[in-house]
């Protein structure tokens, strides 16, 4: 069953960063240029996990000496997501502005995109219980 449904629409693969906090993301005020840094965890997997592992990131606090203890309070709202999800995949050049912002109101609601932000939402709770 969970194969069935990871296997769906918008399951696409790419290359893809999969550190997308906000350390890893550049922009230059001037010109509101972004650049992304620090790839040593890229490669290619379903978008889907680079897109949740951002929102999840967003909820860390890397100012911190807890930075694996997640405040979901930042998570983002379903504003931001299709905001962040109609960007990312505005990028590749593949797709018509107009296809894109359907996919990205339909990918915030995606089973494959939630799961696997319940995913990593329950591998921040099991490093808060295993490293206090």
């Amino acid at each position: 069953m969970l194969e069935k449904v990871l296997s769906g629409f918008n399951q696409s693969v790419g290359f893809c960063h999969n550190d997308l906090q906000y350390g890893n993301i550049m922009i230059y005020e001037e010109t509101r240029q972004v650049t992304l840094i620090d790839y040593e965890y890229a490669s290619f997997n379903p978008i889907a996990f680079d897109i949740a592992n951002h929102f999840c990131e967003m909820a860390a606090d890397y100012h911190t000496s807890t930075p694996h203890v997640l405040d979901f309070a930042k998570y983002p709202d379903i504003e931001e997501q299709r905001r962040f999800v109609w960007t990312y995949l505005s990028s590749s050049g593949n797709c018509k502005a107009i296809r894109e912002q359907k996919i990205a109101y339909s990918f915030c609601t995606n089973r494959a995109l939630n799961f696997m932000t319940c995913l990593l939402a329950l591998h921040g709770c099991i490093v808060r219980i295993l490293c206090p």
